[in-house]
């Protein structure tokens, strides 16, 4: 069985290398491409590379960041050109979990043959005092026991590939039909025991603040958006822009709700933290770079966003 990752990154220095030590752990090899980054993501990911772990890289230079269009066509072509049985789409912030290679195996060839399979993603909160030392940061990280957002990531397999008609969500949340405008439930859903997905997206303010800010604009640049698309950067980009602080407790009020309406918000102190680690143990080889103040990463991303429009 041949497992392989896909995965869109911009601006993930700080966190890019151990996304790939540690999902190559479970995987045979992660196709990435990166979106226009303007930190050090793209030397780490080409140091991967160089190393000789099956990292396939490929730069995408759109000033938009059409997410669903350009994972799907990933997706599809890795299906096409390789023989891998499954494809995990990952975001950099996203880490698998399976208790070995062997038991992820077991759990996918107990399926059968269905085009996709869903999988628990689960919401980590680090020790944001820790974010000088990302290992420290992320191993910090204690899992959130109710997420709020109630969804999920999906894996894809050949039968995917074979069915013209289906199509990845926006996030690789579920897989839709173009025949049909209902709710398509998934094929199955993993046993969070067995595999699931870790998900660390917020690791400083910082880091934060560049996210939401060049995710939220890029998106504007997206024809034919939905109405409530990415609320949770909409609503991130708010706060921001109305210069309210981004103190430690707002931070982490972000963490604990992300990707939940801020109307169904819970206090911090509603929520339960408890230990569940998930990161394989590796060193990390390659310099992140300086740390980008978040204005120098907007405005070097703002540069390539409108160079489209007004190219002097």
């Amino acid at each position: 069985m041949r497992l392989l990752g896909a995965a869109h990154v911009r601006n993930e220095a700080d966190i890019v290398e151990a996304f790939v030590r540690h999902n190559l752990v479970l995987l045979d090899g992660l196709a990435i491409v990166d979106h226009a980054s303007v930190d050090a993501t793209p030397d780490i990911l080409r140091a991967l590379k160089d190393e000789g772990l099956p990292v396939f890289l490929a730069r995408d230079e759109s000033p938009a960041f059409d997410q669903r269009p350009m994972q799907n066509r990933l997706v599809r072509h890795l299906l096409a050109t390789s023989d891998a049985t499954w494809i995990f789409p990952l975001d950099a912030d996203e880490f698998l979990r399976a208790p070995s290679r062997g038991a992820l195996v077991n759990a996918l060839s107990s399926v059968g043959n269905i085009p996709d399979l869903a999988l628990e993603w689960t919401t980590y909160v680090p020790d944001f005092d820790a974010h000088d030392d990302l290992l420290a940061c992320v191993r910090s990280a204690r899992r959130v026991r109710d997420d709020g957002h109630g969804l999920r990531k999906v894996a894809v397999s050949r039968a995917f590939g074979a069915d013209a008609d289906l199509y990845l969500s926006k996030g690789q949340h579920r897989v839709l039909s173009r025949r049909s405008t209902a709710t398509r439930p998934a094929s199955h859903v993993a046993d969070r025991r067995t595999l699931s997905i870790a998900h660390v997206p917020i690791r400083s303010a910082g880091q934060f603040t560049a996210k939401v800010a060049l995710g939220w604009l890029a998106n504007l640049r997206v024809p034919a958006r939905e109405p409530n698309e990415s609320l949770h950067w909409k609503e991130a980009f708010d706060y921001l822009r109305s210069g309210r602080p981004l103190t430690r407790r707002q931070l982490e009020s972000f963490a604990f709700n992300y990707g939940v309406p801020m109307e169904r918000w819970l206090p911090t102190d509603a929520h339960q933290l408890f230990d569940d680690p998930f990161l394989h143990y590796f060193a990390l080889r390659y310099p992140r770079g300086a740390a980008l103040e978040p204005l120098t990463v907007l405005l070097r991303q703002l540069e390539q966003l409108l160079r489209p429009i007004a190219p002097n």
